[in-house]
């Protein structure tokens, strides 16, 4: 294994995120901000994937969605009117593919975000955020799961910038009992 510094980390995820359409990040907040009043958001991802976008989740939560995450025991039924988000670097872990094809089944609207635009999920969702796989010096695909965390963040921001939401209001929502 080679040696790894910081700015190559950072150099990796610059050239991720350069691989993502502009449009389809604008097209991303939109649809979002459609469900801010309207709909339920679910986000859908596992191991250190799922780990990054329930930091979204709880994001979207602060900011005032009623949004919750794949294995929360207050999760309700899945159906029509609601946006599931997936996050999976490879677009084909079986457990995610499953509650995916269940939410589509139930009349969701499904997204996802993927390195794979050929992966089976990629194939089944209403919408594919995809990014370009980049070589890498890092354990497995800890540049992905960075990436979607950065990814995910960045997201909540241009909302919050785009609805020119209230900072002070969301702080407020931010949990006091930690």
């Amino acid at each position: 294994m080679r040696e790894l510094s910081f700015n190559n980390v950072l150099e990796i995820h610059s050239k991720i995120f350069q691989s993502v359409d502009p449009n389809e990040i604008e097209c991303l907040v939109a649809t979002l901000l459609n469900y801010r009043e309207t709909g339920r958001i679910v986000g859908l991802g596992a191991g250190r994937m799922g780990y990054s976008l329930r930091s979204f989740i709880m994001r979207l939560s602060h900011i005032g969605f009623e949004a919750y995450m794949i294995g929360d025991t207050s999760l309700p039924r899945i159906g029509c009117g609601d946006l599931v988000l997936v996050n999976s670097s490879s677009g084909n872990t079986p457990s995610v593919l499953l509650y995916a094809e269940q939410a589509k089944q139930a009349g969701a609207t499904v997204i996802s975000l993927c390195a794979n635009e050929n992966s089976k999920i990629s194939e089944l969702v209403d919408k594919n955020i995809c990014y370009v796989v980049q070589e890498d010096l890092q354990l497995m695909k800890t540049s992905y799961e960075q990436f979607s965390f950065l990814f995910w963040d960045f997201i909540a921001h241009k909302m919050i910038f785009v609805a020119d939401l209230d900072v002070r209001k969301i702080e407020h929502n931010h949990s006091i009992l930690e």
